[in-house]
This record gives structure tokens, C-alpha cells and sequence, in this order.
């Protein structure tokens, strides 16, 4: 009688590692994402150099250094753009798979958490990829246009932590809106939509309930406005803002992925 070796199942980690993988090379190997990241290179390439740099002159004879001056502009496009990105690119987490019925085919293999996390963090480095790809273009730019500054990396490493931490809320608002819906326009619409009505139902609140205003913490993107009053490593004093965001909905999403049919 043969003894055939045990092989141990497969880990949490190296599960939710294969499905960050397979998403990956999906969109970074693919004819179509290649032609996608090229696109989003030259379109921001287009933004800093006639839009971001340019604008940068008139903040720095008010006062701000020509390259604080940049960055605030970078900063003060890029949150919304991303944010606005976000509600698009990380729109078909799940949905599609579940319409498709591949969905119940993955979780023979993996949990539901497993497949519900590594989806959202799988969308997360992919936007953590384009937000560098945004601030190498910036880099470049500002190095051909005026040099070398001391200020220059410490500057850039800055806004993209800065960035990278206000999207989280966006992808996880996208990963629980996926688990409802099947198609990723809807989940486009739906998550549009939801974020309109929260904010402006947020918005009433703040005018006629005041003592209700602490409820801003619940919309994501409520504290750009205050973002753009801070200077510097200052702006990460509002981190807690969309962490506590990104949990909630992270949470939410959990449950829902374990109650929704596949």
C-alpha cells in the first residue's frame, strides 16, 4: 500500500494572493489595459503640464513656494479625479463574476471573504499603481521645467500617501455596491447616486440640525473642503476621516457578500 504525501490546503494569504495576481495581470498584461495605462499617462500628462503647472505660477506670487504651489494644484485635481475614478475602474469587483456564474465556481475554492477582500485590494493597488504613475509624470515634468529641489521627493511621497489613503472609502464603497449588483455600470450608478443623495441629505442636516453635523464623517470625500485649508503633513491629520470610511463600509460589504445568493 502506498503512502501518497499529504498536501496541505492552501492559506488564507496565498489565496487572497492568487486572486490579487489574477486581477493584476488581467489588467496590466492585457492588450487593452496597456492601451488603458498609456492613455491615462498622456491624459495626465496633458493636466500637469497645462493645467497643474501653469496654475501653480499665480499661487506662488500669492505667497505659497512655486513647488508647494504645484503640489497643492496636483492635490486638489487628483482627489477628486481619483475619487471620480474609482466610482468607474473599481465598479465590477464582483458583480460580473456572480452574473456570469463564475463567482460560484471561485468560492468552491475560497471563502466568500477571501474573494470579497482580495477583490477590493487587488482594485486598491491598482489605483495605488495609477496615483504613482500620476506623480512620476509630475516628477518628470517639474525636473525638465525647473530642476532638481530638495523638497521634491519628500513633496511627491507626501501627496500620494495623502491620496492613496482618501481613495480607500471609494474602492470599498465600490466592493459593497459590486456585491448587490451585476453589472458595472450599475454599480457606477448606484454608487454615484448614493454618494449625491448622502451628501446632500448630509448637507440639509448641517443647515436645519446642526447637532447632527458630526454625521459628515459618514460621507466619503465630506472633508476635501478641509483638506484644502491644510498645508503639508498637516492633511494627515485627517487620515482617521476615510479609515474609519473605508472599515465601515469594508464591514458592511462583508456581511453583504455573505448573505448575497451567488
Amino acid at each position: 500500500m502506498h503512502n501518497h504525501p499529504q498536501v496541505d490546503p492552501p492559506n488564507t494569504f496565498s489565496t487572497v494572493w492568487v486572486i490579487i495576481s489574477l486581477e493584476l495581470s488581467r489588467v496590466f498584461s492585457s492588450r487593452q489595459g496597456l492601451i488603458y495605462l498609456a492613455v491615462f499617462t498622456f491624459f495626465w500628462y496633458l493636466v500637469i503640464n497645462y493645467g497643474v503647472i501653469p496654475f501653480a505660477m499665480a499661487r506662488a506670487e500669492q505667497g505659497s513656494t512655486w513647488l508647494a504651489a504645484v503640489f497643492k494644484n496636483y492635490e486638489s485635481i487628483a482627489v477628486y479625479g481619483f475619487a471620480l475614478l474609482c466610482l468607474f475602474v473599481g465598479a465590477n469587483q464582483t458583480g460580473s463574476d456572480r452574473e456570469r456564474g463564475t463567482l460560484r465556481f471561485i468560492s468552491l475554492r475560497c471563502s466568500r471573504d477571501e474573494i470579497f477582500f482580495a477583490r477590493f485590494l487587488s482594485q486598491v493597488l491598482i489605483q495605488y499603481t495609477l496615483i504613482i504613475i500620476s506623480l512620476v509624470m509630475l516628477v518628470f515634468l517639474i525636473v525638465f521645467q525647473q530642476g532638481l529641489d530638495a523638497m521634491l521627493l519628500p513633496s511627491a511621497v507626501l501627496a500620494g500617501a495623502n491620496i492613496a489613503i482618501i481613495l480607500l472609502p471609494f474602492i470599498a464603497l465600490m466592493a459593497l455596491v459590486s456585491v448587490w449588483v451585476s453589472q458595472s455600470r450599475q454599480a457606477t450608478f448606484y454608487a454615484g447616486l448614493l454618494w449625491s443623495l448622502s451628501s446632500i441629505v448630509v448637507g440639509l442636516i448641517n443647515d436645519y440640525l446642526p447637532i447632527l453635523s458630526p454625521l459628515n464623517i459618514l460621507v466619503p470625500g465630506m472633508q476635501f473642503s478641509k483638506l484644502a485649508e491644510l498645508e503639508g503633513v498637516a492633511k494627515l491629520s485627517l487620515a482617521y476621516v476615510p479609515l474609519l470610511q473605508c472599515g465601515l463600509l469594508l464591514v458592511a460589504g462583508r456581511f453583504a457578500m455573505a448573505r448575497k445568493a451567488l
